[in-house]
């Protein structure tokens, strides 16, 4: 059954949410509190994602970056590719989370690694959205808000109401459970109805088989179809005038939405569903009321189509130049790395350019390359160094023309991978460690904002990176 993000994705996605106002700020910090190496220890950005697979068509991230914008608040919400929950977990745990929400397949299986999960999640069996205390994973279940308060809006007060919801999965049982809380008189349908069954014996309402929809339908006051096809399910003799239908199928028109319009049936379009559980989200991270305007214009807005290369952004030791040789290799496009651009320009090595001209004059070059070469360039993939998002030009650049890919690896990972003499921000340092858990810390908010899409690379070899990037472009654009 659909995950009610996964129900939106589309052959393209996005809406640049950012404002300048916001991106002004992050630029503004940056110049204080200086460090050796230009920068300050310690972003104050709080880092937020939403994580599937896949993930890259997920829209959360356009809600919430409106919201912070909206209200001045100094956080950014991103995309996490994950593996699996453990992958999830550890990213969470090494990035610094304040929370992240859940998409399929993971709202189970991530279950038995947190450390409380709500009332409502148990019932459920399912976690979209986890707050982190303390260091303690609380894991909560909003889906079921969101179908409560997105019907609410056309229906008002649910109980009593005679409701049916099509399908068995973890959007059909979010939708069951919540109409049974709101004591709706509820029916679970579908075409195994022995699927139906085991929702309709866990919240205790009635279950019947596909067969039974017009029956059914007759004299219902409500229709939630959580099913994953967007072909007939249901006769369009059974729909009516009067009849409230919400699909939570809505990257494309299903012929359930072509049919119910027809009929004069009054629709509650799938995204308030996406758009209303994403509010206790936000109240539950920020203590404040979203600006429920903001986030749907986010959500409705216009999405951008694909942008025409790809840019891996992220701190030394990530693997960028490896696994982007590899995604250059099997995707047909070419493959530049910046620091190689830079070095040949400038006829010198970038630790010779670091020790004989400077960071400043090594940023100076490292801004041509990006204004001049990657937002200029169509079909490539680029390494880029990293700290070429300090700037915020070098971002607007590297985002208005590419896919953006941050390949985080812990500060552990990267010195580890490292050797000696060939990073000069961090060669000068009594402590490799401590001066590369300073740098990532302060570029942590950068890297978010410039980003399409997280993966953890620290875990994984190169080859699995590259496959995962490419499964989400597939994914998401549809190759």
């Amino acid at each position: 059954m659909p995950d009610i993000e996964h129900s939106i994705r589309s052959t393209n996605y996005g809406v640049e949410c950012c404002s300048q106002t916001a991106r002004s700020k992050a630029s503004a910090v940056a110049s204080n509190r200086s460090v050796a190496s230009g920068e300050r220890e310690q972003s104050d950005t709080m880092l937020l994602a939403s994580a599937g697979k896949p993930i890259l068509h997920s829209r959360s991230p356009e809600i919430f970056n409106a919201a912070f914008s909206h209200l001045g608040l100094d956080a950014r919400y991103v995309r996490l590719a994950a593996s699996d929950a453990n992958d999830l977990v550890q990213a969470a745990r090494e990035m610094g989370l304040r929370a992240f929400n859940i998409t399929s397949p993971f709202k189970e299986s991530i279950i038995p690694l947190l450390d409380s999960v709500d009332e409502h999640a148990r019932k459920i069996g399912a976690v979209n959205t986890v707050i982190v205390e303390n260091g303690e994973m609380l894991g909560h279940n909003t889906d079921y808000i969101g179908v409560q308060d997105a019907l609410a809006k056309d229906v008002g007060n649910l109980k009593g109401k005679k409701a049916v919801v099509l399908g068995a999965g973890g959007a059909a049982r979010a939708a069951a459970y919540a109409l049974v809380s709101a004591k709706a008189r509820t029916t679970v349908a579908n075409r195994t109805p022995e699927k139906a069954r085991e929702i309709a014996d866990s919240f205790g309402c009635a279950w019947a088989g596909l067969d039974d929809i017009g029956e059914l339908l007759n004299d219902a006051d409500i229709l939630v179809s959580c099913l994953p096809i967007a072909e007939p399910v249901v006769p369009a003799s059974s729909l009516r005038k009067g009849l409230i239908v919400m699909d939570a199928h809505y990257g494309t028109q299903t012929a359930l939405q072509k049919d119910a319009k027809k009929k004069g049936c009054k629709m509650v379009d799938g995204r308030e569903w996406l758009l209303y559980q994403a509010v206790p989200r936000f109240e539950y991270i920020t203590g404040k009321a979203p600006p429920l305007d903001e986030m749907r214009k986010a959500l409705y807005a216009k999405s951008r189509p694909q942008k025409p290369n790809i840019a891996l952004i992220g701190f030394m030791g990530a693997g960028k130049s490896t696994v982007g040789k590899m995604l250059a290799h099997e995707l047909g496009m070419e493959f530049l790395d910046t620091d190689s651009l830079i070095e040949s320009r400038a006829g010198a090595s970038v630790q010779e350019i670091f020790k004989k001209r400077g960071v400043s004059e090594f940023r100076k070059l490292e801004k041509d390359i990006a204004i001049g070469e990657i937002s200029q360039s169509e079909n490539k993939v680029f390494s880029c160094g990293g700290g070429i998002i300090i700037d915020e030009e070098n971002r607007k650049a590297i985002e208005g023309s590419s896919i953006v890919v941050w390949l985080w690896v812990s500060p552990e990972v990267a010195v580890q991978r490292i050797g000696e003499g060939t990073r000069p921000l961090l060669d000068g340092a009594e402590d490799r460690l401590d001066a590369a858990k300073k740098l990532i810390a302060w570029r942590l908010g950068l890297y978010a904002q410039a980003s399409d899409l997280v993966i953890n690379a620290g875990n994984k070899p190169p080859q699995e990176v590259a496959e995962r990037i490419i499964y989400e472009i597939n994914q998401t654009f549809g190759h």
